[in-house]
């Protein structure tokens, strides 16, 4: 995955490659405060330039009143949570998925099924959440408890 391929790269590949044998062994603590604060800066660009992913309160508040997640909050909410996953400031990745797929879910509603409805584009869209909660979690049937 693209997650496991970043992580290796940022925090294996780069500094057996430039750190290891170019700086002094007591200075190679520098190396995680400086890929942490370029990280962090990454995440600081992505909501300038690619707008607000949201939060929790956000989605579940969209969730109720619209039922459901806007999609122009997808793509900055990837690449913000994949920046904060690869700089160790993020517990997880669960909220993140969760309200992408709830997203993706309420666009296939709306899109592709045409629905009006407001209670089935809600359900759909739940259904988007709980399916990130069973496929994250390996159990498919505790998605169905959300």
């Amino acid at each position: 995955s693209v997650r496991f391929f970043c992580l290796d790269l940022i925090w294996d590949k780069i500094p057996e490659k430039f750190i290891e044998g170019n700086w002094e062994v007591h200075n190679y603590w520098l190396y995680i405060p400086i890929a942490s604060g370029i990280l962090c800066t990454l995440v600081g660009l992505t909501v300038v330039i690619m707008g607000e992913p949201g939060d929790l309160p956000y989605t579940i508040s969209r969730v109720h009143h619209h039922a459901y997640i806007p999609i122009d909050h997808v793509l900055p909410m990837v690449f913000a949570s994949l920046f904060s996953i690869l700089a160790g400031g993020s517990l997880g990745p669960e909220a993140p998925l969760v309200a992408i797929c709830g997203a993706i879910g309420g666009f296939i509603s709306r899109r592709i099924f045409r629905q009006e409805h407001v209670n089935v584009v809600r359900k759909h869209t739940l259904m988007g959440m709980a399916g990130a909660l069973g496929a994250f979690f390996g159990v498919p049937l505790g998605g169905s408890l959300f």
